[in-house]
């Protein structure tokens, strides 16, 4: 994991991990990533789309495309500008500082307020507006995968 220090109103700071996609597919950037712990693949380092069963496993948010078998960036803690989030197929607001968590249900691959999350999170909503849900999107965050 790498630590880099963001230059700018004082000293906050941001972590990085490095893993190997895994998922059969391009981990598209702004999408959350998850261990794997099947039999061949856990490695530690190995991951694939946030699914239902592993988003206890939660890593953080690609920073870029990773493509299928190769390395890629995830940020695991602070501020990520691009997060995917979640189409509910109906709409519901998220607000500025709304915590947000991988989806539990289904195959849906972005974070969302109804995901598993705790108060502060992994990710909290720091768009400076309030985002209607309905077809899903981007937003940006706080991210607190550690």
């Amino acid at each position: 994991m790498e630590w880099v220090p963001f230059v700018g109103h004082g000293a906050v700071e941001q972590a990085f991990g490095t893993f190997q996609n895994l998922s059969g597919s391009t981990i598209t950037k702004g999408l959350g990533g998850h261990l794997l712990t099947t039999a061949n693949s856990n490695t530690g380092y190995a991951v694939t789309n946030v699914t239902t069963e592993e988003v206890r496993l939660f890593v953080g948010i690609a920073e870029a495309d990773i493509a299928d078998t190769k390395l890629g960036r995830f940020t695991t803690y602070g501020y990520a500008a691009s997060v995917n989030y979640f189409a509910m197929g109906s709409s519901i607001t998220i607000n500025p500082g709304d915590p947000l968590g991988p989806h539990l249900t289904g195959a849906s691959l972005g974070i969302f307020s109804g995901g598993l999350k705790t108060a502060f999170g992994p990710v909290l909503n720091m768009s400076a507006a309030a985002i209607t849900v309905s077809a899903g999107g981007y937003l940006s965050g706080w991210v607190r995968a550690l």
